[in-house]
């Protein structure tokens, strides 16, 4: 009988720790203010953080040019490690659908960033340009 109560009390506690250690940490997460004031800057609203990486920037030709196109020249950057946060934005597009943006940082500097829309190709936009996705009738 002890062996059983032993048994059930450790899988109590394992269930309590489990529960503890929580994977979801962008729903807790905090806006850096640096992000908020830059993104505000252009005139956006952040919603929330969805998720943040390091990575090496080592772009193939292409996606630096798309990227360009959206208003972040990551070529001078590539080989250097950065920092990539991506936000959800309170703004939202005509469908409902929702918009996001991300932000480079490289030796804790933020260094551009590129908004995007959902279900749209390709889908990116510069952050500049939140007066033409209006007028155009994409975004409220």
């Amino acid at each position: 009988m002890n062996a059983f109560k032993l048994r059930i009390f450790l899988l109590i506690i394992l269930f309590i720790l489990l529960a503890g250690c929580n994977s979801d940490t962008t729903s807790n997460a905090t806006v850096e203010e640096a992000h908020k004031n830059y993104i505000s800057s252009f005139g956006w609203s952040i919603d929330s953080k969805l998720s943040e990486v390091s990575e090496t920037i080592q772009y193939r030709p292409e996606l630096i040019g798309n990227l360009k196109a959206a208003g972040i020249d990551l070529g001078p950057f590539q080989g250097k490690e950065a920092t990539i946060t991506t936000y959800l934005l309170e703004e939202k597009q005509k469908t409902d659908d929702h918009l996001r943006v991300t932000i480079f940082e490289v030796d804790g500097r933020i260094i551009g960033g590129y908004g995007s829309l959902e279900n749209w190709e390709p889908g990116l936009f510069s952050l500049e340009g939140k007066e033409r996705l209006v007028r155009d009738g994409i975004i409220h």
